[in-house]
């Protein structure tokens, strides 16, 4: 093919604008060549190196024209024009080739080269050949363009007259239509009321709804059956006259509290008109944001009463058989203790050594003793007998009785300098620090910090007390309590650990709960497994000297 006599000014009568060609060669000499050819020719070229990198480039921003080399390592040049066939079919590819091969000429153009030129290159010859090319695209597309707007345009028409022929025959039908629709309408409004009053006659629960006078204006069957009426005979009543048989609304009537609040309510009602528990929630009905009236739903839960009350009798029984159990086990070690240092002194020979052994006889019968005390403070006698309990003493006093023996346990007392003193028994409150000190030492075999404090709680700041308290907080590091035996945990007798030497701990936990509550207090204990445990006591101040 002869060429015309281009020039590098050429490709200004393709486009006004710089156009981008895409150079693909493995020899960077002639990448460069054709790189610079074409820039002075008024385009923008982006070079590759290689078929991957090329396609990158391809991918990544708009091209007019890729001119590719055909033989490169890995991917070649009919792999880049068959990728870039599938992903943009109209964009010119053209295939520059060193072999000058008839076959590869002819299936390049099979795979849609728009040309094929051989090295080395004939530069005008290429320049007229990338002109040629960009402006038989720019006519393809001018071509799309022209078709998919004519083709939208004759779409628009045919919906237009489409839509005029539909118009009309609408405008027949209108009345029909409207009648028909009407019909369907009062239909489904039947089927639909039809299948709420089957749905609200299903519900098992008593079901009614009052409007702001506390009257009834619908019902379901169940409320019907409890209340032995038929539900005609209901409607129209005040729902206090049917539930309570007051001529007023009852003093705890959630529909009153709804009503007050504009709120849904929920509560367990009992009373004796009624003869069995119920469960009530009301949900208020609301138009445009006006409370008009409510839905009143109620449950009866005696059957859930009998199985609460039979769960609670089931553990109390679990209660009382552990209880038993580790008092037969502690009372029975010290009974055996005690008649063994009995033997002992019977069989003694050494009148000098005799009281050795009825000093220690007595000993066991003190511990028995001890334990008796806790089981008096842990049933309902043991009354503390309540004075002012100066904190910082009261701690000091448990810690030079507990740190003997735990000399791996590190006490950390942080107590408040104007700490309020606490209206308890020192004894019992003692008793109390004694157990943590102990469940804290077990709990750190290998030893560790118990950290505690002491602060003053005013009433109305987050005291559980409502009034002004004392917190007393005992923290250590030891392996903690898991959730699933964290509430056990004030169970008497009821513990982790094996039973130790010291009598009566299985008590522990539970006798701290009674001394605190009979303290008019609370302790709480939260706990994470391999992290440790927080006993929390509050206690009521004095009075008096909290106002100091």
């Amino acid at each position: 093919m002869t060429p015309p006599d281009d020039s590098p000014c050429e490709q200004t009568s393709v486009a006004s604008q710089p156009q981008t060609i895409l150079v693909i060669d493995d020899e960077q000499l002639i990448l460069d060549l054709l790189a610079s050819w074409l820039s002075t020719a008024g385009f923008h070229t982006i070079t590759a190196q290689n078929g991957e990198s090329g396609l990158t480039l391809f991918r990544s921003q708009p091209v007019d024209l890729v001119l590719t080399d055909l033989v490169m390592p890995e991917i070649d040049g009919l792999q880049v024009l068959a990728t870039i066939g599938n992903e943009n079919p109209g964009l010119p590819v053209i295939i520059v080739s060193g072999l000058g091969n008839l076959q590869d000429s002819i299936k390049a153009l099979r795979l849609g080269a728009w040309d094929y030129i051989s090295k080395p290159v004939d530069l005008p010859l290429l320049l007229h050949q990338i002109n040629k090319a960009l402006e038989r695209a720019a006519l393809l597309k001018e071509n799309a363009r022209y078709r998919q707007n004519l083709q939208i345009e004759v779409e628009q028409r045919t919906a237009q007259l489409k839509q005029r022929t539909e118009d009309l025959e609408q405008a027949n039908l209108h009345l029909h239509r409207e009648i028909e629709v009407r019909q369907q309408i009062e239909a489904k409004l039947q089927a639909a009321n039809d299948q709420w009053q089957t749905t609200f006659d299903s519900m098992p629960d008593f079901l009614s709804i009052h409007d702001q006078d506390y009257t009834v204006i619908k019902t379901n069957k169940a409320l019907a059956e409890f209340l032995g009426q038929p539900p005609e005979n209901l409607i129209g009543k005040k729902c206090y006259q049917l539930f309570h048989g007051t001529c007023v609304p009852w003093s705890s009537c959630p529909h009153r509290e709804l009503l007050a609040t504009g709120k849904p309510h929920a509560c367990e009602v009992n009373d004796p008109h009624i003869g069995r528990p119920l469960q009530v929630s009301v949900s208020p009905i609301r138009i445009d944001g006006n409370t008009i009236g409510s839905i009143h739903i109620a449950r009866d839960i005696s059957q859930q009463k009998k199985l609460e009350e039979e769960r609670q009798k089931n553990k109390n029984l679990e209660s009382i058989s552990v209880l038993c159990g580790g008092l037969a086990h502690d009372f029975n070690n010290l009974l055996a203790a005690l008649s063994g240092y009995i033997d002992l002194a019977k069989m003694e020979k050494v009148a000098e050594r005799l009281p050795h052994w009825l000093d220690n006889a007595k000993m066991i019968t003190k511990m028995a003793a001890e334990l008796t005390k806790h089981l008096l403070i842990f049933s309902k006698g043991g009354h503390p007998v309540f004075s002012d309990v100066a904190v910082p003493l009261l701690i000091r006093d448990s810690l030079n009785i507990e740190k003997n023996g735990f000399s791996a346990v590190r006490p950390e007392v942080r107590i408040a300098e104007d700490i309020w003193p606490i209206n308890g028994d020192h004894d019992q409150l003692r008793t109390v620090i004694r157990n943590i000190f102990y469940n804290a030492a077990e709990a750190m075999p290998d030893g560790g910090a118990l950290t505690i404090e002491a602060h003053n709680i005013p009433r109305g700041n987050n005291s559980p007390l409502d009034r002004d308290s004392v917190l007393l907080r005992f923290t250590d590091q030891g392996v903690g309590i898991s959730p699933e035996i964290i509430d056990k945990i004030f169970d008497p007798y009821f513990t982790t650990s094996a039973r130790g030497a010291i009598k009566g701990k299985g008590l522990g936990l539970a006798l701290c709960h009674s001394i605190i509550t009979k303290h008019h207090g609370l302790i709480s204990i939260s706990s994470t497994k391999d992290q440790g445990t927080i006993v929390s006591i509050y206690l009521p101040a004095n009075s008096a000297a909290s106002q100091t």
